[in-house]
């Protein structure tokens, strides 16, 4: 950047490659608020930078988080203490993600969403689908914020 030049988000972004607004962190906050708007439009932004933002590491990311937010619902100590720990969040900032999930979707919810996500998984690699793996993911986001949690067992 040049001898005492400021670094900006900007430059970040324009030199390695990672955006502030536009990442995994920021996709699951965005679905764990069930942000539809914001969700769609990080999906977007991966579909126009496929290269630093591959689908499979979002999904990676989503099903991380969404298994994370299934343990939590059948913890037998609800104590916040110990949900943070299950999810190895050391701050309270770091499970406000969870909070919100576990406000905005139920277990079932949750189980369904999971099964979503197995199944992009299953697409994004031919089987069933040759749609391009951003047009999935977009798909995907849809079924997270929709999810109606019916399950037949």
């Amino acid at each position: 950047l040049g001898e005492n030049a400021m670094i900006t988000p900007e430059s970040i972004e324009r030199n390695i490659g990672v955006s502030k607004d536009y990442n995994n962190f920021e996709l699951i906050d965005a679905l764990a608020q069930k942000d539809s708007l914001r969700a769609y439009n990080i999906i977007e932004y991966f579909r126009q930078n496929p290269k630093n933002n591959p689908a499979v590491v979002t999904v990676m990311a989503l099903f991380g988080y969404f298994s994370d937010l299934l343990t939590l619902y059948f913890a037998k100590d609800k104590s916040q203490a110990n949900l943070m720990a299950m999810v190895g969040a050391k701050w309270d900032i770091q499970f406000a993600k969870f909070q919100h999930g576990m406000r905005n979707y139920n277990a079932y919810q949750v189980i369904e969403i999971i099964s979503a996500i197995r199944d992009f998984d299953a697409k994004s690699k031919g089987v069933g689908s040759r749609q391009n793996e951003y047009d999935l993911l977009k798909d995907l986001i849809f079924h997270i914020i929709s999810a109606p949690g019916n399950i037949d067992f």
